[in-house]
């Protein structure tokens, strides 16, 4: 151990200066920035998990929909999407079901005659994610991500919007909040797994 006080160097295993008794102070390693980055991720989640349960309890069968849509997307993914795409599992299931429970919803008002089947439905809530999703799933990189965050930051400002419009406690009032809360967290898990990734193959190239 070197001292910087008078210059001498004493046995490694002293936990003074053999010359003047100063007490060495071992330097802590620094966080490694993928670290920080981790940690940053996993508090965030748990806040983001916080406000899901309480919106969760606002929405009541909504939420219980999207979560039955959720698993039945997680459990096929896991069966047929190919290794790359894994990670972005969770993304995947939960903008899945962000197309289907409204899809079904639809389907359910038109054949009943209760809601048209309007041509921006079938655009921005069908078509346009489902495209996102299938070139994530077939090259999951940076661009498909970048697509799908755009289309989920326009609908979310379009859903802003009209849901200060609505009735607080109305049923279109809570689905609303419930589908806000998964805009959100998929855009939430679909960055976290890219840029956990990039951490890991840093990670990698460092320690090679």
């Amino acid at each position: 151990m070197y001292c910087e006080h008078c210059f001498v160097v004493s046995p490694s295993s002293s936990t003074r200066c053999i010359q003047c008794g100063k007490v060495f102070v071992e330097e802590k390693p620094k966080p490694k920035a993928g670290s920080l980055t981790k940690k940053s991720n996993d508090d965030f989640g748990r806040y983001a998990g916080f406000a899901g349960l309480a919106v969760g309890f606002y929405s009541g069968i909504f939420v219980l929909l999207m979560m039955a849509g959720y698993f039945a997307t997680s459990w096929l993914c896991k069966k047929f999407i190919n290794s790359k795409a894994i990670l972005y599992i969770q993304t995947i299931a939960i903008q899945s079901s962000l197309v289907l429970i409204p899809a079904a919803f639809m389907a359910y008002g038109h054949t009943k005659g209760l809601l048209p089947l309007t041509v921006d439905f079938i655009v921005f809530d069908i078509s346009l994610p489902i495209l996102g999703l299938v070139w994530l799933i077939k090259k999951p990189s940076l661009n498909p991500l970048i697509a799908l965050t755009i289309f989920q930051l326009i609908v979310l400002s379009v859903n802003f919007i009209n849901i200060f419009e609505m009735d607080i406690g109305s049923q279109n009032h809570k689905a609303l909040s419930n589908y806000i809360v998964w805009r959100i967290g998929a855009i939430y898990f679909m960055w976290s797994a890219y840029l956990d990734k990039n951490n890991d193959t840093q990670n990698v190239e460092t320690t090679s």
